[in-house]
């Protein structure tokens, strides 16, 4: 991909941060019931920021939600749509703990 430019990094990010700000303001409720989702909307908009940066076309931004979707939440709509982020999840997950582990280490 090569290097980014500080105005496209700022404009990535202003966009996570608005697609966060937009989410929370649609689900605010979900604090009364016992969850704050602050971390479950902080990966969906990681996503779109990334995306951004990456100039996903829609097809594509919506895999990324999907997969970001399913790594936040643990939905099992994977299982249904017979695709292959579940295995993919475990994948990272174990690889996110061993940097963590490493990191830790240090």
């Amino acid at each position: 991909m090569g290097p980014v430019k500080g105005a496209e990094f700022l404009g990535a990010l202003v966009t996570g941060i608005e697609f966060h700000a937009r989410l929370g303001l649609a689900c605010h409720h979900g604090l009364r019931h016992g969850w704050h989702p602050t971390t479950t909307l902080g990966t969906l908009a990681g996503a779109v920021a990334c995306g951004k940066v990456l100039n996903l076309n829609s097809s594509k931004l919506l895999n990324a939600l999907g997969i970001a979707f399913h790594q936040a939440g643990g939905t099992q709509q994977s299982l249904f749509d017979n695709v292959l982020s579940k295995r993919l999840a475990d994948v990272v997950l174990s690889l996110d703990s061993s940097i963590d582990a490493g990191i830790r280490a240090e």
